[in-house]
């Protein structure tokens, strides 16, 4: 969440797409499947390997 908050423009997301990568941090997970460029941006920002 820190990477969001330094960049200079906001990263909009869904409220669906938030709940998927909060997941995955919690659960302590490194990669995760995105099927949109908005999720793909946000899992690279929160330091996710994006699975396409």
């Amino acid at each position: 969440m820190a990477a969001c908050y330094r960049r200079t423009a906001p990263l909009l997301i869904r409220t669906l797409d938030a709940l998927h990568l909060a997941s995955a941090r919690v659960a302590g997970q490194t990669e995760a499947v995105a099927s949109d460029g908005r999720l793909r941006e946000a899992e690279v920002q929160g330091a996710l390997q994006t699975i396409a």
